[in-house]
Order: C-alpha cells, then sequence, then structure tokens
C-alpha cells in the first residue's frame, strides 16, 4: 500500500467535500515499480496541478522514471502551497 498526502487545493480530490482536513489516501495494490504519473492517473490529478512531489521525505524534481515500492510514502504539493527545507 503506497500512502499518499495531498496538500493544497490537490486535498479536494481526496475529501472533495471538506478541504481544510488533511488527507491521507491509501492506494491499494499497486505493483512494486508503479509510477508517480501512475498514481496520479489513478488519483485522476492532473499532473499540471502537481507543483512539487516528496517520495519518502525527498524531493523529486522530475517524476519520470521514479518509481515506488510498498510502503513507500508520496506528498503532492499544490501551488498553494509554500515549500520550505531546513538548513
Amino acid at each position: 500500500m503506497i500512502e499518499v498526502y495531498l496538500y493544497g487545493k490537490l486535498r479536494r480530490y481526496g475529501h472533495p467535500t471538506n478541504t481544510s482536513r488533511p488527507c491521507v489516501v491509501l492506494v491499494p495494490g499497486r505493483k512494486s515499480g508503479s509510477s508517480i504519473t501512475d498514481i496520479l492517473s489513478y488519483l485522476r490529478i492532473p499532473s499540471h496541478e502537481v507543483t512539487n512531489v516528496l517520495h519518502n521525505g525527498k524531493p523529486v524534481p522530475n517524476c519520470v522514471g521514479e518509481t515506488l515500492s510498498d510502503s513507500d510514502r508520496l506528498g503532492l504539493f499544490s501551488d498553494d502551497v509554500v515549500l520550505t527545507s531546513a538548513s
């Protein structure tokens, strides 16, 4: 199972009626080797709405070629969320 955390405007894809709540979507039964693009398609999230991605807590600058394994965590962020890093 892959845990997908939706932030900002993307929460509507997990909680269409309550976008003020934190949103975690569990994606069951995905084959090892699925891509981030596969997950976006499964959740029906247009890729142009996703501005930042974290895969197991690490930034993913380009989702192409990024493969996932069971029990991975994805953070998907829209353009209304500002990511900062601790120095």
